[in-house]
């Protein structure tokens, strides 16, 4: 294995020396755990946006009054719902392979 030891230099001498995980390998599991739980958050969004926009209107015509629902509302936060969804995926398609 390749590991790089970390050493400071100050004016007084050695500050420490740490030893590190390869710096490739450590890069892309970073970024991919950070590419994943950015397309988790962005997911939870989009289905947010669903059970608000679409789920509370359509169980509260059903409880109360029909013609409370608004087709258009729905339509637009249910959309707006599988637009995060879909943007959340592509977050997916950047994840690269580790050494």
């Amino acid at each position: 294995m390749d590991y790089h030891l970390m050493v400071a230099f100050s004016v007084t001498g050695i500050r420490g020396a740490v030893m590190e995980a390869p710096k490739d390998s450590l890069t892309v599991l970073i970024r991919n755990e950070s590419q994943k739980l950015t397309a988790n958050f962005v997911n939870t969004c989009g289905t947010t946006m669903v059970a608000i926009g679409v789920l509370t209107p359509t169980i509260n015509a059903i409880v109360t009054d029909p013609s409370t629902l608004s087709p258009l509302a729905v339509l637009g936060f249910s959309t707006f719902g599988v637009i995060l969804h879909l943007w959340a995926r592509t977050f997916l398609l950047d994840l690269e392979k580790a050494p």
